[in-house]
């Protein structure tokens, strides 16, 4: 699913030998033992289901951490040069080719209004695929004990196409009325 909703994201990790040659010419080896450690660390989250409030954190952390890995590959090799353009001439054409290939077919999806309550978040968003017409959804979120995790726990189709106040999701018997809060916002705005 990740592939389909950030194809241009799979495509940049092509470039991992070229950050891993940047890795090798700035910093020693002692520096990137711990920068593969503290990556793999902060890595450890994505097995308790909990996300990072930061889009694309756990893809990033990936990313350094396959450089930081890539990096001892380098160290080894007495043309280090060759290491770095051959794989990256070779995965991009294909993974670019991908990459498109899923960005059409994968369509787009996008927030068209979000709500930010004490312990949760909701997001109304819409998801217009390859064809037909969009779909759209209220999403509920619950942080973590940790405000900058995050955990996705529901979600309900809009059947209603946004008519509806109150929106009832299975979690934890959690009912939103978002026109309450949406009057709230906007008698503010008027102060």
């Amino acid at each position: 699913m990740y592939l389909f909703t950030h194809p241009f994201t799979i495509m940049f990790f092509c470039t991992i030998p070229i950050l891993s040659w940047g890795f090798y010419k700035l910093f020693n080896e002692k520096i990137i033992v711990y920068l593969l450690g503290i990556s793999l660390i902060l890595l450890l989250p994505v097995f308790s289901g909990y996300d990072y409030i930061i889009n694309n954190a756990y893809a990033a952390l990936l990313y350094i951490s396959l450089s930081c890995t890539y990096f001892f590959r380098i160290k080894k090799k007495p043309k280090a040069l060759s290491t770095v353009v051959k794989p990256v001439l070779i995965l991009f054409l294909p993974v670019a080719f991908i990459s498109f290939c899923c960005g059409i077919a994968g369509g787009t999806v996008s927030v068209q209004k979000k709500w930010d309550l004490k312990d949760y978040k909701v997001q109304y968003v819409r998801e217009q695929g390859f064809s037909g017409g969009p779909e759209m959804r209220y999403e509920l979120y619950k942080y973590g004990i940790i405000c900058i995790f995050i955990k996705d726990v529901d979600s309900k189709v809009d059947t209603t196409n946004g008519d509806n106040c109150i929106i009832k999701f299975s979690h934890e018997k959690f009912n939103f009325d978002k026109c309450t809060l949406d009057a709230n916002l906007a008698e503010h705005d008027l102060e």
